[in-house]
């Protein structure tokens, strides 16, 4: 495969895997009847902005690790 067609599909692919990411975080907010502000609040942020402004951009590695633990928490 040329070089320039994967770097295509290579970028495609982590747009495709950053929205994954979102789209679990916020089944998991769904699921727990959790707000920004909610999150906000357990991480100690100032407001739920940061929050959703920050999942926007991509997931942080606290937020993955909160929709692993809730995607594998079997209650």
């Amino acid at each position: 495969m040329p070089e320039e067609n994967w770097l295509f599909f290579k970028s495609k692919m982590e747009e495709k895997i950053k929205k994954d990411w979102t789209r679990r975080f916020r089944k998991m907010m769904q699921d727990n009847n959790w707000t920004y502000e909610n999150i906000a609040k357990m991480g100690n942020f100032k407001s739920g902005n940061i929050i959703k402004s920050t999942i926007s951009r991509g997931l942080p590695s606290f937020a993955k690790l909160a929709v692993l633990v809730h995607e594998n928490n079997p209650t």
